[in-house]
């Protein structure tokens, strides 16, 4: 007999009366948001699974399973490796252990008689840990790790809707993004506090659109990021002057459907990283051009719901139905890059690439050397070429694994720099 149930597959060979999991090689979960990762230890993550409790990564292709019912947002204090995980309407746990043995609730909705989102928002505060705050109608905020509990605002912030998500300046904990769920009482909208939630201002561009998930520029807090769901209409917006303005970005690039997920670089604040219902979309200046990066993911088409930046800029991105992946965010972005002498033109096509790319170029510059390099900075290909007046070569890189790359092209008269992604 085979049993599928919404734990996996399992199997018994006398009839029922015993039973052996059958999910051992599936990489089938559904993972809400936030999936925690840890800035101390590079293979330790933690994540909430639907109908599957939390699971905690610590390197191997076994997870270890904590808590119990709906695992829901999870978090790793940047500092050292203590772990939070939340069940279904905010009941909130840590963990001192990094296999989460010793995990305690400190937070429960139910003993504020406070509605909450079915995956309830907390949020640390990346440069005070010992900071966090929790939204269900009204926001709580502790100081001391979760000891403790002050409700700050006092009162609803929309009209009594849930708190949907936070999201913490990285550098002054006083000031943060909140967004809210659409209900018969009011929102969904956007929030700013400066004042660590004591009182909100509203920023009205929000007003009928779903907003997922925010992010601070680590290197200028005026600069933020946001994300909604829904369909007809924008999904990406930017603003560079605190949230008072905001722009929408890749109208001519993103397909019309839910994003989930912002993340920003934190080495390389000007590379920023979005996720939608399809897969994961990158920028390496700011969000005014973008391009999709689903390499490694095994699908066309994976429903990303996470992106979590943990140590040496691991991105991990947490699917619905298609477990969890990871990759380098690209290194430091060569700021002459696509520059070249003025007498020399070289086109590189298609991007991204297949087995193999064209080269051309428009005048005769001799002798050219072709390096290829991965995003760490290591050569993977180093080839002598001949360019004649419009001339074209094909290259071969059918032998590279999927990913981002680096291309150049160097001659007498200067060198020339295009990224490409290999699929």
């Amino acid at each position: 007999v085979f049993l599928a149930t919404d734990g996996g597959m399992f199997f018994s060979n006398d009839e029922g009366n015993t039973w052996e999991g059958r999910n051992g090689g599936y990489q089938t979960q559904q993972f809400y948001a936030d999936f925690g990762s840890s800035k101390v230890t590079e293979s330790l993550g933690v994540g909430g699974m639907q109908d599957n409790s939390t699971a905690i990564y610590s390197g191997d292709d076994a997870w270890t399973r904590v808590l119990g019912g709906d695992g829901m947002g999870a978090a790793i204090d940047p500092s050292e490796d203590i772990l939070y995980g939340s069940v279904q309407y905010n009941r909130i746990y840590k963990a001192l252990l990094a296999d989460g043995s010793d995990f305690e609730r400190i937070f429960n909705s139910g003993d504020f008689n406070e509605a909450s989102a079915f995956n309830g928002a907390f949020g640390l505060s990346p440069s005070e840990p010992n900071v966090m705050y929790v939204g269900c109608q009204t926001l709580f905020k502790t100081e001391d790790y979760g000891e403790e509990w002050e409700q700050v605002s006092g009162e609803f912030i929309d009209e009594g809707t849930t708190i949907l998500k936070i999201v913490v300046d990285p550098n002054n904990t006083d000031r943060l993004l909140l967004s809210t769920s659409p209900s018969d009482f009011g929102g969904p909208n956007l929030f700013l506090s400066e004042d660590g939630g004591l009182t909100f201002d509203q920023l009205s561009l929000f007003d009928d659109r779903i907003v997922m998930d925010m992010a601070f520029d680590p290197s200028n807090s005026s600069i933020m990021y946001a994300v909604c769901s829904g369909f007809g209409g924008d999904h990406v917006y930017k603003s560079t002057d605190g949230a008072q303005t905001w722009m929408a970005l890749g109208q001519d690039v993103f397909p019309d459907l839910p994003f989930n997920a912002v993340a920003v670089d934190p080495d390389y604040p000007s590379q920023i990283v979005v996720a939608n219902d399809l897969g994961v979309y990158f920028s390496e200046d700011g969000g005014s051009n973008w391009q999709a990066w689903n390499d490694g993911f095994g699908s066309s088409g994976v429903m990303a719901m996470d992106l979590s930046i943990g140590k040496d800029r691991i991105l991990r991105c947490a699917t619905h139905g298609n477990g969890v992946y990871q990759s380098n965010l690209p290194g430091e972005i060569n700021s002459s890059q696509g520059a070249m002498d003025s007498s020399i033109e070289f086109k590189i096509y298609p991007n991204p690439v297949q087995d193999r790319i064209f080269l051309e170029s428009r005048y005769a510059v001799g002798e050219t050397m072709l390096a290829v390099y991965d995003m760490e900075g290591k050569q993977i290909l180093n080839q002598a070429l001949r360019f004649d007046e419009e001339s074209k070569i094909v290259v071969d890189l059918g032998f590279l694994n999927p990913g981002n790359y680096m291309i150049e092209l160097t001659s007498e008269s200067g060198s020339f720099n295009q990224k490409i992604q290999k699929q």
